[in-house]
């Protein structure tokens, strides 16, 4: 092999090694780059992703409007009355009312009145004082429950229209006038009545938010019979009417 003949491969073997060194650079910095691609598709898709992904809701806030459910709790002035005889006038009396209110359109007119139907139950619970002149004496009605007194239990339901006006911000003010068909019980020193009796109840409540304070009258007369003489414990067979009339303060919670 001559002198020429070993120049040329030499200069072919340093010129394949150069080649092989720029192509795997060439390669490293191709796989790089792809990596670096890779990685900015992959933030730009996670980004996308948080973007468009739905929101959590919130809460809305209840408007004045929106509080259609409520719950009173009275302390009553209470007085019962029978169409013969003395008045019994109440030591304690009290009162739960739960309902609904369903207005009748939609908008409030002129932005700040709206009428509704108002329907829910109305529990009554009054002790009366004893009679001047009234003795302690024993009875069978007290020995049967254990107890003595003039007690008087109404149990109804009522319906009625309303109106409600909201002048300023969160304020409501309510007038109502209600029906309340009630079954009610009477207890005496020496029986125990019971009837049905409609009651009606007018007033008005100014509410802020969801609380608010209310006054109320309520009224009614019905036709009572003796409780023990069906069961077939005595007492008279004999109807007695009552009449009843209470003045009712409460506080209102609205839903």
């Amino acid at each position: 092999m001559n002198r020429t003949t070993r120049l040329f491969l030499c200069a072919a073997a340093a010129f394949l090694a150069l080649s092989g060194t720029a192509l795997a650079s060439d390669g490293s910095t191709r796989g790089a780059k792809s990596r670096t691609d890779s990685l900015d598709v992959q933030t730009v898709t996670d980004s996308t992703v948080m973007q468009t992904a739905p929101a959590k809701p919130r809460k809305r806030t209840k408007g004045v409007w929106d509080r259609k459910k409520f719950m009173n709790l009275s302390y009553s002035l209470q007085t019962l009355a029978p169409y013969y005889g003395n008045e019994c006038q109440g030591r304690v009396a009290a009162a739960i009312v739960n309902g609904r209110s369903i207005y009748l359109h939609k908008k409030p007119i002129a932005g700040m009145l709206k009428f509704s139907i108002d329907f829910g139950s109305d529990i009554n619970y009054a002790q009366y004082l004893p009679l001047e002149g009234d003795y302690n004496l024993d009875s069978e009605v007290s020995d049967m429950l254990g107890f003595s007194g003039r007690h008087h239990l109404d149990v109804g339901l009522f319906i009625g229209p309303a109106v409600s006006v909201n002048p300023v911000g969160k304020l409501v003010i309510t007038g109502y006038f209600r029906f309340v068909p009630s079954y009610s019980v009477v207890m005496m020193d020496t029986d125990i009545y019971h009837g049905f009796t409609p009651y009606f109840t007018y007033g008005g409540e100014i509410v802020w938010n969801w609380v608010g304070l209310g006054i109320e009258g309520r009224s009614g007369s019905g036709s009572y019979s003796s409780l023990t003489s069906l069961i077939g414990g005595g007492g008279t067979s004999m109807p007695s009417g009552y009449s009843t009339q209470a003045l009712r303060m409460y506080l209102c919670f609205r839903f």
